[in-house]
């Protein structure tokens, strides 16, 4: 129902449209635009009947988990078509989606020829009140231009999608769902620190290696399962431009124990960001390779054991790869099965860095959960083993 309610909107749109050059100013809040029509028209006598005819081109959903997304990229495509004989000048166009817009956008038209169509891609600044949107829903935008004493109005449908919705088409929207600032995750965060600690006493430098798998770990230790969307799972919708998908924000997944990649990724993620470290992810022949770095430089990789192969080097460190779908079966399990998904990556694989996700794509910290954090010193035997296991 989510792809069809996008598929209704670009149905909507002309197959083709005259295109204008258009100029848009930041400052002036004006778009001056106007284009003759390719197809030449036989000269006609000034009607005062006519005048300006509205319609859209096109017009893109609205994901209420990024209320800016269309300050630099157009949210509508308008056709204005000057139906009358006579030049227009100083017309005023307006665009409103009521209660969602914190001011109408105004736009000052020099001049539309007669008998001539342009093209304007109007950009648009939602409310963070739209973060509050918790189920998708319809609504209409509203356009409307004056000119001289006459004025033209027309109503559109948009789609605004809750703030769980969004289309995988880039990995860097990730950032949108990461919350490390939660309670929650921040508890969780310190008693795992805290566990590192007691372990890395004598070995400053795993630190973050340990700490990496700790989390996995305990994620395992209270009982988070992977359990794959039945009806869109995260590796079917990844990279679609059409496809729409939801996540759970890190307090619900801790809250619920259950989810797909994408909210595993984003708990987990968020976990590690608390504790500062970094975290990556690829799709790789249908498999996501969840990475997190070690810190730990290149240069060190034999003299800590690692061969070639165990490990992916980035930006000249050790990060270390996981399945994070088999956390069921213990971090060391996670990282053979990521050791053999990661083993196909090339050089020229494209990794999705968290910390790099989150300057693209603000978190919007939403839905934190009140939940009972089970500490992490619990699970102290398990993260006993898994020294012991990395001594080896």
């Amino acid at each position: 129902m989510l792809d069809k309610l996008v598929e209704i909107e670009r149905e909507r749109a002309p197959k083709q449209a005259p295109q204008v050059a258009s100029n848009r100013n930041m400052k002036s809040g004006k778009i001056t635009s106007s284009n003759k029509s390719s197809v030449a028209k036989s000269p006609a006598k000034p009607n005062p009947n006519k005048g300006i005819v509205l319609s859209v081109a096109g017009v893109e959903p609205v994901f209420a988990n990024m209320p800016n997304a269309f300050t630099d990229r157009p949210f509508m495509t308008l056709v204005i078509e000057n139906e009358s004989s006579e030049n227009i000048s100083k017309s005023e166009l307006t665009l409103d989606v009521p209660g969602y817009f914190p001011a109408p956008v105004t736009v000052e038209l020099e001049s539309i020829p007669a008998s001539d169509r342009v093209r304007l891609k109007l950009f648009a600044e939602f409310t963070e009140d739209i973060k509050k949107v918790s189920k998708t829903k319809r609504t209409d935008a509203v356009v409307s231009i004056k000119y001289g004493k006459k004025k033209a109005k027309i109503k559109y449908p948009v789609v605004i999608f809750d703030a769980h919705t969004t289309r995988w088409n880039v990995g860097e929207k990730l950032g949108l769902y990461i919350d490390d600032e939660a309670e929650g995750v921040k508890a969780i965060a310190e008693g795992i620190a805290a566990e590192v600690d007691r372990m890395t006493k004598d070995t400053q430098l795993k630190k973050k290696l340990y700490t990496g798998m700790a989390v996995l770990d305990y994620l395992n230790g209270i009982g988070v399962k992977f359990e794959a969307d039945a009806k869109r799972p995260f590796v079917s919708v990844y990279g679609s431009n059409t496809k729409v998908d939801t996540a759970k924000y890190p307090s619900e997944l801790l809250e619920t124990k259950s989810g797909d990649v994408d909210d595993l990724l984003i708990a987990y993620g968020s976990i590690l960001k608390a504790l500062g470290v970094d975290m990556a992810f690829t799709v790789s022949d249908g498999k996501v390779v969840t990475l997190f770095d070690t810190s730990i430089p290149e240069e060190l990789m034999k003299k800590l054991g690692f061969i070639k192969g165990q490990v992916v080097v980035y930006d000249e460190n050790i990060w270390l790869p996981l399945d994070i779908t088999m956390l069921s079966s213990g971090s060391v399990a996670a990282w053979g099965h990521g050791v053999k998904t990661a083993s196909a990556l090339g050089e020229d694989t494209k990794l999705v860095v968290l910390s790099k996700a989150m300057k693209k794509y603000e978190p919007v910290r939403l839905y934190r959960q009140n939940m009972k954090v089970i500490p992490p010193s619990t699970f102290q035997a398990k993260y006993d083993e898994l020294k012991v296991k990395f001594q080896k």
